[in-house]
C-alpha cells in the first residue's frame, strides 16, 4: 500500500517540511527513523537552560559582537564555566546582530576543559589554579611570566609582568584605579595612573558573565569613564587618554549596547544572552 507522507526536519534551528508521495509504509518508517536517530546524534549545546541545568541568577553572554562586526559566540558547561569560544566575522561585514545565515567561517575556537587545578584550552595547559579556584602564579605566556595577587574577595589585587608591577584598588566591589612604573627607554622612568568610575547600570558581561571565574571577580557595575594619565619622570612629559562608556539596556536590565567614545571614534559594541 502506498502512502503520502510529509516529514519535518530540523536544520540549523528551522523547520523544513519534505513531501513523500507514493512511498510503502516500511519505507516511511525507514526514513523517520534516521531522521530520529539523526536529530538524536547531532551534537547537543552544552549549554543550560534544560530541565535538569536552569540558567544561573546571573546573565550568560551568548554573542559579543565588536564594531567590525566580528562576533564571538560563548558555549558553557553544566557548572557555567566557558566550554567553548568561537569566533566568528560576519561575512556582510555588519554588527546587526547575530544571524547563522550571515556567518562566515570561525576564525578561532578556544575549547577549555577542566582537570583538578588546572585549566587546558585547545588541549594545553594553560592556567593552574589556586584553592580559590584563581589563576595561580606564574602564568606563562611565551617568553613572558606574569604572576598574579588577589584579595580577599577574589578581585585582582596586582600583576607582575616581566618585573612590572600594576597595583589595583577598588570601592563598593568596583575597580577605582591602577598604579604602575615602569621604565621609559631611556635610563629613566614613567609613572602611570588609572582611574574608573561607573553607572548604576549591573555589568553583564564580566569574568564570571562568560564562565572566566577563575580570571578574578569583576566590576559590580558598569564602566562609565576610563582615564589614564602617564607622566615621563625625566621629560616631565605627560600623556593622557579618556573614554567615556554609555549604555542601552534590554528587557530584562541587561547591557544590550555599550558605545566606547574615545574623542576622536565611537565604537559600538553588542551583547546577547542566554
Amino acid at each position: 500500500m502506498d502512502f503520502l507522507c510529509f516529514v519535518n526536519i530540523f536544520v540549523n534551528g528551522n523547520i523544513i517540511k519534505i513531501k513523500i508521495m507514493k512511498m510503502k509504509k516500511i519505507t516511511i518508517l525507514l526514513i523517520c527513523g534516521l531522521i530520529l536517530v539523526f536529530d538524536a546524534c547531532k551534537k547537543e549545546d552544552k549549554t543550560p537552560p534544560d530541565d535538569d541545568n536552569p540558567l544561573p541568577e546571573y546573565p550568560l553572554v551568548k554573542f559579543a559582537i565588536n564594531e567590525d562586526g566580528d562576533t564571538t559566540k560563548f558555549v558553557y558547561d553544566t557548572l557555567f564555566r566557558a566550554d567553548t569560544i568561537i569566533g566568528i566575522e560576519f561575512s556582510n561585514g555588519s554588527n546587526s546582530g547575530p544571524n547563522f545565515s550571515t556567518f562566515g567561517s570561525p576564525s578561532n575556537i578556544l575549547e577549555y576543559t577542566y582537570n583538578s587545578n588546572t585549566v587546558f584550552v585547545n588541549g594545553t595547559a594553560s592556567y593552574n589554579l589556586n584553592s580559590k579556584g584563581l589563576v595561580a602564579s606564574p602564568v606563562t605566556q611565551g617568553s613572558i611570566s606574569i604572576a598574579y595577587s588577589y584579595n580577599a574577595d577574589s578581585t585582582l589585587s596586582s600583576r607582575t609582568t616581566q618585573g612590572i608591577v600594576v597595583n589595583y584598588t577598588y570601592a563598593n566591589g568596583n575597580l577605582t584605579g591602577y598604579t604602575s612604573t615602569f621604565p621609559n627607554g631611556t635610563g629613566g622612568t614613567v609613572s602611570r595612573t588609572g582611574t574608573y568610575t561607573y553607572t548604576s547600570h549591573p555589568n553583564t558581561f564580566g569574568n564570571k558573565n562568560i564562565g572566566q571565574f577563575f580570571l578574578g571577580k569583576s566590576s559590580t557595575n558598569a564602566l562609565s569613564n576610563w582615564n589614564e594619565t602617564s607622566l615621563n619622570n625625566s621629560t616631565g612629559e605627560v600623556i593622557e587618554y579618556n573614554v567615556d562608556y554609555t549604555y542601552t539596556l534590554d528587557s530584562e536590565g541587561r547591557i544590550a549596547t555599550m558605545q566606547k567614545n574615545d574623542g576622536t571614534s565611537t565604537k559600538t559594541y553588542k551583547f546577547f544572552y542566554y
